[in-house]
């Protein structure tokens, strides 16, 4: 089965080896580019679909158009959750393991 992918770090893909990816250039998380551009992400979800035309990968195609710039009021992303820091407990490994198996 053919497949493509967008790819965000271009080192990663190069490592990877994907049969067919279209490197962006865009902000991490967002692989079509920014929120509400809905021509824009068009064609890039376009791009991304015409690799499929190419007979055989790995192939890395990179996109043509640098991200437009974002409308007012849209803020890079951030996570919101504020994530503890928990002491390491051990595991017991042999109790963990046969509760599982009796699942």
């Amino acid at each position: 089965m053919p497949t493509t992918q967008i790819s965000l770090i271009r080192e990663h893909t190069e490592t990877i080896k994907p049969p067919r990816a279209l490197w962006v250039t865009f902000e991490l998380g967002r692989p079509l580019g920014v929120p509400n551009d809905a021509m824009f992400q068009t064609r890039v979800l376009l791009a991304a679909l015409k690799l499929l035309e190419a007979p055989s990968g790995p192939l890395i195609d990179d996109f043509p158009e640098d991200v437009p710039a974002a409308a007012e009021g849209i803020s890079a992303l951030a996570c919101p959750l504020k994530l503890a820091c928990e002491e390491a407990k051990p595991v017991m490994w042999k109790s963990y393991v046969k509760h599982s198996n009796e699942r």
